[in-house]
C-alpha cells in the first residue's frame, strides 16, 4: 500500500507478460492497516490482490517458531507479519518482489526531516534550562501529562508512548544524540554492544556526507537496512522455501539514487512525481 511496493508492482506490470498478483497483510488495527489501500492500487494497475488478516493469536503461536526461523535472538516485531506473509504468499508463487530498501534510498522514514526540524527548536534553549524542564515534566501527575499530551500530540494514538519520548529527549546534548535517542527507547542502548569495526555511531565516522540527513541515510542502509531489513525478509521467506527479490537494491539504480541531491528525494518526492 505504500510508495515503494506500488513503484515496483507498475514496473512489473510494465515489463512481465504473466499474469501478476500482489500480497498483503492486514491488521485488526486500522492506523497500521495499508491493505485497502493495496487493494485500491491492485485494482487501478489490474492486478490480483491477496490479503491475509493478521489477528492477535496468529502472533502468539509465532512465537515459539521465531527461535527455528532466525537462528538467533531478532527483536523486530514487523517480523511476525512477515513470516505470515511469505507463508500465504509460498502457497501460490514461488518468487516475490519486496519494495525494501526505498525508504533508505530515497529519504522515506520520518527521521530524516523530523531529526532536523527538533534540533532546530531544542538548540534555541540552553540545555541546564532544557535539563530543569525535563525534570519538571516527568515528574507531573498523570493527570497533567494527559492534558499536555492530549494538547501537544492530538493526532497520534499512542499518546502517552510519544510524550515519554519527548520528556527523553529534551536534554540532548547534540543532534547526533538526537538522531540516536529517536532509533532507540534506551538511552543506553549503543553501549550495549561492543559494535567492533562497525560504525558506533559517533562524530569522527558519521561525515561521510556534506549534509547529516545523508549521513542518517548512510548509516540506516550500511546497519538497519543489512542487519535489520533484509535479515528479516529473507530468513523469514527462506523458511518457507520463498525466494524474494528487492529492486530497489539494483547495483545500477541503487548508484545512481545516491547522486540524486537530497532535495529531490526527500519523502521520496522524486518516487512520487514518476507515479503521478
Amino acid at each position: 500500500g505504500g510508495i515503494d511496493s506500488t513503484m515496483i508492482a507498475i514496473a512489473l506490470k510494465k515489463t512481465s507478460r504473466k499474469k501478476i498478483e500482489t500480497f498483503s497483510i492486514g491488521f485488526d488495527n486500522h492506523i497500521y492497516d495499508e491493505s485497502e489501500k493495496s487493494l485500491k492500487i491492485s485494482n487501478i494497475l489490474g492486478l490480483k490482490n491477496n490479503i491475509l488478516k493478521m489477528h492477535e493469536n496468529d502472533m502468539i503461536e509465532l512465537v515459539d517458531k521465531l527461535p527455528e526461523i532466525y537462528s538467533e535472538p531478532f527483536a523486530d516485531s514487523s517480523c511476525l507479519p512477515s513470516i505470515l506473509l511469505s507463508k500465504f504468499s509460498k502457497n501460490k508463487v514461488k518468487v516475490c518482489l519486496s519494495g525494501d530498501g526505498g525508504d533508505e534510498l530515497f529519504g522515506g522514514y520520518n527521521r530524516y526531516t523530523l531529526t532536523e526540524k527538533m534540533w532546530n527548536v531544542l538548540k534555541i534553549f540552553p540545555l541546564p534550562l532544557r535539563k530543569l524542564l525535563k525534570n519538571i515534566l516527568i515528574n507531573l501527575d498523570d493527570e497533567k501529562k494527559k492534558i499536555i499530551s492530549n494538547l501537544f500530540l492530538k493526532k497520534y494514538s499512542e499518546k502517552n508512548q510519544k510524550l515519554e519520548k519527548f520528556f527523553d529527549i529534551i536534554d540532548t546534548k547534540n543532534k547526533l544524540d538526537l538522531f540516536k535517542d529517536i532509533l532507540t527507547k534506551s538511552k543506553n542502548s549503543f553501549n550495549l554492544v561492543n559494535l567492533e569495526n562497525k560504525d558506533n555511531l559517533n562524530s569522527d565516522n558519521f561525515n561521510k556526507y556534506p549534509s547529516f540527513t545523508e549521513n542518517m541515510m548512510f548509516h540506516d542502509t550500511k546497519f538497519y537496512m543489512q542487519d535489520d531489513i533484509l535479515c528479516k525478509v529473507d530468513r523469514s521467506s527462506m523458511f518457507y522455501a520463498l525466494e524474494t527479490r528487492v529492486p530497489f537494491l539494483d547495483y545500477e539504480l541503487f548508484s545512481a539514487a545516491w547522486q540524486i541531491p537530497l532535495k529531490y528525494k526527500l519523502n521520496k518526492m522524486i518516487l512520487k512525481d514518476i507515479i503521478n
